[in-house]
């Protein structure tokens, strides 16, 4: 069996397509993997449990079949070449080398070696020969051969040290080979081969781990599997029979620790001596060749990835050397000396400092590998995290779960140990990072800081894959050393500055200074926030577009992480800037031009531009605009809460200039600043005073700040969308989303509250914007006063111009908002509203909404309230502003729904619902226009949600209007009969009898289907009757429109009790010659069949549907109510009575026998919910009834004439409308019975298709339902046609033949 099962893997590696079946994430190398690869199929994935698998096979079965399966397996590895699968079989390999390792060292190791061995014989005798190009030698087979022998020798050696020793001069002897090979063949693959090949080796040799992970936990190790599993966590006392046997860890014995000293000594110590002594002197290794230094960097970085922190490190600088680091990985000493490290240091920083710079590939070797000199923790590390990702995919499906409260989690031994040596690497990666602990420095031993020096150049490289390979290992020192960082760092913030400008170095710099390393470290080290911001704003000059992208992404990174803050407590309990920060602060304002600090110099630049010379503008664009965006930012940076009064009052200065100057992009983030300042608590005394001063003393001031900001609205002209965005649009979007409009620093969110159509609620309308002018108005109201009217007037009708517009709304809703508003505001406010364009309306509702809070008490805004309250002369005013006049005060209520409100609020809303309770077409809910009732129903929707309720918990002065609304429902169900008596006037039951088009009238059913003859369908109802006045159909209307906005928005709870009242005559205007009001109806029952009804409810609303069921005028209403009853017994079939339920589904029942063939198969779409949602009892019940109904139909007389009226052979003797709807209800209910279990077959389903089958002959419709039941039928049971035949007895089948064949083929 074993043979056979190794077999079938073989066969699997032999088929598989390693290009189309790549699934692996290589989170299994820690398991052996070959190669470096991950694998190229699903056995090498996370949640594959090859690997475990393997080892537990090869652990666990019997002694004497171990020969056998190894050289089974050898035989396979010898025979052949799978490089593309050198994963997949090195798990295997490796299970069997290290769970069977007498068996497989002289069978499998050994046999591999030697393989590899003969084949670099091969190679050296084409080198030797000289026929073959040097770069041809190592041909793509030959490449791939070597791939898989040397993958899966480096499995075989894995945690192999003790065997390892004996073979190690056979090892060493094809290493030497292979990289001296690689030299003379030009093949850097053969030399990373040997490189993968030597890791494996120093790796065995010095790693610990645990040795018996796979052994049995008790019993003889031949057992198939252990007889118990174990816990990973027992407390001291509990269940110590779930503790597992102790694991034996394996140590690097002495002989293992020689031969590793003899490979440092021939792969690192030589190799590097030679590369020193041919590239000292400032040469550039020509001498020695590029492929001599490349196979010699191999050869180092082989032994250094191999032993990692078995390597001796050195130690930190600034700390005491600690007697003990808990978790290192052994107790014992690293067995290689600091020496090693040191020379290898040495080597790579010598070919760093004098290989050509354009020798890309070497300078990236060089640099892979002193990534791993400097950082010796990070392979261990990012290795566990993959392994771990593994663990736990594997623990997901092998643990035992508790049973019991006071049980424990059980697993396999093996998982239990693997998670502890997990443990173990994962405590020794981390040990080793943290060497010398917090506040540590780099080392100061040259060889390290020589290494270091290196790979900092290296990141201002004119390669990018230099740059970022040189960029990593920096990295990996900032993180490790964070004190070293500003050192690191200063280069490029250097190189930023430097002139003449260069490109590449200028992208490097900014790379490597966008690092979050470095980044971070701007939150802690002032000293480096100043240098990163002096570069920053000093690199102007780099005007290529990679640099400023390069810049600007900095920035962006910057911007994002920076945290303010920066603050030092002195003696004297004050807070203060640290001295770098001021330093900063001051190099920022005095790289800005005297336009940007002086508010006096930006409004006359602003009055008069023409004025300044030419040797004043230099002046005047001291930086580019993205670079006053970034000093802008900087300077927002070092803003904290304690300013003294002559920053405050600087800070604001500098804020008016940008708001009065001519640079756009940095308006938006100084309004915010100076919204931001205004609530510290020095702005009173220093802020305040320099805004009024400003405003006063220059002319013209706000209507200039009201004219940049109108131009900092990227609006179109018939939307809020903005256009194509470049790279400079990138740059101010994200800056605005951080600190601009678009962030909180201009105070809370806002809106807080919700509205009944927030379509309305989005746009151009920024709020901080609103929030500085009524900052304005507070600090100087008379000149606001006098002076803001004109250009809000002539903004707030500006022709073509939207950002205008909303700059204007933005104004007079801030200035309205303020405890001292002028007279002329709101007025203004409402003419706007008025006489907005029906595109242009979003800015200035919102500019109304916000504008109802009032001052800062926050109580409501008692001019703008007034204004809405008084209605306009309908004989004057067109329907356009009597709906804006709606719109304006339904932007209010949502606001001032709720407390705290002033009574001018409370009374506000009262004449809103008096207005609604007018009698007669006054209420606006019966307006003529639609567009009318639709603002009103909006209205009333918003103030129902706000008062509809019981208010026990409400402020009492909402009483009245509590009262108003309930008051407005009574009216809805009071007036709904005779509204809907006079909106079915001259209507007949049939639509088809009027041309009413049934695609447009549509019910979930075919309308145009209805059969002339009905007799309801002849009747007409009354003529003439009109309902009170001002209570009709446009109150209706205005009626459904009220509760399709309640239900759209969660508020239909409230309004729940009137709706249960007038069900009977929403179902019943469900068709009606206006087909606009009809539409309206149907919306109306959309929405509140899925409405979840209070139980006291539930009667009234059974009540009006069986009414809706019976109706004997209607058939639309009919069929309306039980597509309602479809949902609503759905949803409430846990609070139904069985008494009402039953009532329902016998209605549901009867309906099946209705004339109207659409109501009949409503009723049996009906049933079919019935019939899942009941008891196994009463299911049986309605097929019982079903079948007896059926049985019970007198059979059918045969015509003497050979065809029937409806063309069918043997017709009927005319039956009447009632014998054939009772028949085709009668099938209806069968086809009912059969749709409700659409996959199974349950053992009455074929006493109900025999009877079903029985009707084929039927005349249609009824043959037509029949024939669409078993093609329904078929279709859902296709998939498992064998199964659903065997569960009919043959006779059964044979009768109902005639119905499947009827049935259409899905298959055809």
């Amino acid at each position: 069996m074993t043979s056979c099962f190794l077999y079938r893997f073989f066969a699997f590696f032999q088929n598989v397509d390693p290009g189309n079946a790549s699934k692996s994430d290589g989170a299994d190398k820690h398991r052996g993997g070959a190669g470096g690869d991950g694998g190229a199929s699903y056995l090498m994935g996370t949640s594959s449990m090859y690997s475990p698998l393997m080892r537990l096979i090869f652990a666990r079965m019997h002694p004497s079949l171990r020969p056998r399966a190894v050289r089974q397996l050898a035989r396979f590895a010898l025979t052949s070449t799978h490089s593309g699968l050198t994963g997949e079989v090195g798990q295997m390999v490796m299970a069997a080398a290290t769970q069977a390792p007498e068996e497989a060292v002289p069978n499998l190791t050994v046999p591999l070696l030697r393989a590899l061995a003969q084949e670099m014989d091969d190679v050296a005798r084409l080198v030797a020969d000289g026929t073959v190009e040097a770069h041809q030698i190592v041909s793509p087979t030959k490449e791939a051969k070597l791939k898989w022998l040397t993958g899966l020798l480096g499995s075989a050696l894995h945690k192999g040290g003790p065997r390892i020793v004996d073979i190690a001069s056979e090892v060493s002897a094809v290493l030497r080979s292979m990289f001296e090979l690689s030299v003379t063949g030009k093949s850097l693959r053969l030399a990373e081969m040997a490189a993968h090949l030597t890791s494996m080796m120093c790796g065995a040799l010095t790693g610990t781990y645990v040795d018996d992970l796979f052994a049995a936990d008790d019993g003889d190790a031949s057992t198939s599997f252990p007889a118990r599993w174990v816990a990973s966590k027992v407390r001291e006392g509990e269940r110590t029979d779930l503790i597992p046997t102790p694991f034996k860890w394996r140590r690097p014995s002495p002989e293992e620790i020689e031969v590793a000293t003899a490979v440092d000594a021939e792969f690192l110590r030589a190799p590097a001596s030679s590369l020193l002594d041919a590239l000292t002197g400032g040469t550039d290794g020509t001498e020695l060749g590029k492929e001599k230094i490349r196979g010699a960097l191999a050869s180092i970085g082989g032994v250094v990835s191999g032993f990692r922190t078995r390597l001796v490190d050195f130690e930190p600088a600034g700390v005491e050397k600690p007697e003990n680091i808990v978790g290192v990985q052994d107790v014992v000493d690293p067995p290689v000396p600091i020496e090693s490290r040191a020379l290898a240091c040495d080597a790579v920083s010598a070919v760093l400092e004098n290989v050509g710079a354009d020798d890309v590939e070497t300078l990236g070797m060089a640099l892979f590998v002193a990534d791993k000199l400097l950082a010796p923790h990070t392979q261990d590390f990012h290795g566990i995290k993959s392994a771990l990702r593994t663990w736990h995919a594997d623990a997901t499906a092998l643990t035992q779960p508790k049973m019991a409260p006071d049980d424990v989690k059980t697993q396999p031994r093996w998982l239990v140990a693997e998670y502890a040596f997990l443990r173990f690497l994962w405590r020794g990666s981390q040990a080793a990072y943290h060497r010398g602990g917090p506040g540590s420095d780099h080392p100061t031993h040259p060889s390290f800081v020589k290494l270091v020096e290196q790979c900092r150049r290296m990141c201002l490289h004119k390669y990018s894959s230099v740059r970022a390979a040189a960029r990593c290992a920096t990295e990996g020192v900032m993180k490790r050393f964070p004190t070293s960082i500003p050192r690191l760092c200063d280069p490029a913030a250097d190189a930023l500055a430097a002139t003449p400008a260069d490109e590449d170095r200028c992208v490097a710099a900014c790379k490597l200074l966008k690092a979050t390393t470095s980044v971070n470290r701007l939150r802690t080290d002032p000293g480096h926030f100043r240098s990163v911001a002096a570069a920053l704003l000093g690199s102007s000059h780099h005007d290529g577009e990679k640099a400023q992208t390069g810049v600007n992404e900095l920035f962006l990174s910057i911007a994002i992480r920076f945290s303010r803050s920066h603050l030092r407590h002195t003696e004297d309990d004050t807070y203060a800037l640290h001295p770098d920060l001021r330093a900063t602060r001051e190099l920022i304002f005095g790289m800005m031009s005297p336009t940007e600090k002086d508010p006096a110099a930006a409004a006359a630049a602003a009055l008069d531009p023409m004025e300044t010379d030419e040797g004043d503008k230099t002046a005047t664009s001291a930086l580019h605009w993205s670079y006053s965006l970034m000093a802008n930012a900087l300077l927002l940076f070092l803003v904290h809460p304690r300013l003294d009064d002559a920053e405050m009052s600087r800070l604001t200065s500098y804020c008016m200039s940008c708001l009065l100057g001519d640079l756009k992009v940095i308006r938006m983030p100084a309004a915010c600043v100076l919204l931001m300042i205004s609530r510290f608590e020095s702005f009173e005394r220093a802020g305040a005073p320099v805004v009024a001063a400003t405003l006063t003393s220059q002319p013209g001031a706000l209507a200039t700040i009201v004219t940049n900001l109108g131009l900092c609205h990227s609006v179109a002209e018939a939307g809020g969308g903005r256009g194509p965005q470049g790279r400079a649009d990138t740059l101010v979007q994200a800056a605005e989303n951080l600190y601009g409009a678009g962030s909180d620093m201009s105070g809370k969110p806002w809106p807080r509250t919700r509205i009944c159509d927030d379509s309305q609620l989005i746009g151009s309308f920024v709020v901080a914007c609103a929030r500085l002018f009524g900052l304005f108005t507070r600090v100087a109201p008379n000149v606001v006063a006098e002076t803001l009217e004109a250009p809000l007037s002539t903004g707030a009708f500006a022709e073509g111009d939207r950002g205008a517009r909303c700059a204007a709304a933005e104004a007079i809703a801030g200035v309205l908002a303020s405890n001292t508003a002028p007279k002329w505001a709101a007025p203004l406010l409402l003419k706007a509203v008025d006489e907005a364009a029906n595109d242009s309306t979003e800015e200035w509702l919102r500019a109304v909404r916000y504008a109802a809070r009032g001052g800062s008490d926050g109580l409501g805004c008692e001019p703008l309230l007034t204004a809405l309250t008084t209605q306009p002369d309908r004989r004057i005013a067109t329907v356009s502003q009597q709906a804006r006049r709606l719109e304006a005060a339904l932007m209010c209520v949502a606001e001032l729904a709720a407390p705290p409100v002033s009574d001018a609020a409370v009374t506000f809303q009262e004449n809103l619902l008096d207005e609604l309770l007018a009698p007669g077409e006054s209420s606006p809910l019966a307006h003529p226009s639609r567009a009318m009732r639709e603002e009103a129903a909006k209205l009333a929707a918003q103030l129902i949600g706000a008062h509809g309720g019981d208010g026990e918990l409400a402020d009492a002065r909402f009483a009245g209007a509590r009262a108003k609304a309930q008051a407005l429902l009574a009216q809805f169900v009071q007036y709904a009969p005779d509204a809907c008596r006079e909106a079915l006037e001259h209507q007949p039951s049939d639509a088809k009898l009027l041309g009413i088009n049934g695609d447009a009238m549509e019910l979930d059913v075919d309308t145009e289907r209805t059969d002339a003859g009905s007799n309801d369908a002849k009747q007409q109802l009354s003529t003439g009757f009109k309902a009170p006045a001002g209570r009709g159909m446009h109150w209706l209307e205005g009626s459904f429109l009220t509760v399709i906005q309640l239900a759209k928005h969660g508020g239909v709870a409230f309004v729940s009790s009137a709706v249960a009242a007038a069900l009977p005559f929403i179902l019943r205007v469900q068709e009606c010659p206006d087909r606009e009001f009809a539409l309206v109806a149907k919306r109306t029952l959309t929405y509140i069949k899925y409405l979840v009804f209070p139980r006291a409810h539930l009667g009234v609303v059974v009540a009006g549907t069986l009414e809706g069921m019976r109706d004997g005028h209607q058939w639309h209403a009919r069929a309306a109510a039980l597509k309602f009853c479809q949902a609503f017994a759905y949803r409430h079939s846990f609070t139904l009575s069985t008494h009402e339920m039953a009532s329902l589904r016998d209605e549901t029942f009867a309906a099946l026998c209705d004339v109207q063939i659409e109501v009949r198969t409503m009723a049996r779409d009906t049933l079919i919910g019935f019939l899942k949602g009941v008891s196994a009892a009463s299911a049986s019940s309605i097929r019982d009834r079903c079948l007896n109904a059926s049985k019970e139909l007198p059979p059918r007389k045969r015509s003497r004439v050979g065809r029937g009226d409806d063309g069918n052979p043997g017709g009927v003797d005319g039956p009447d409308e009632d014998s054939k709807a009772r028949r085709h209800g009668c099938v209806l209910g069968l086809s009912a019975c059969v749709l409700s279990a659409p996959y199974g077959v349950p053992e009455w389903m074929p006493e109900v298709l025999e009877e079903l089958s029985r009707r084929t002959c039927e005349p249609n419709p009824v043959k037509e339902s029949v024939q669409w039941t078993f093609s329904e039928f078929k279709k859902t049971h296709q998939d498992a046609w064998q199964e659903t035949r065997a569960a009919f007895a043959s006779e059964q089948w044979e009768n109902i033949s005639i119905g499947m064949e009827l049935a259409p083929s899905y298959i055809v």
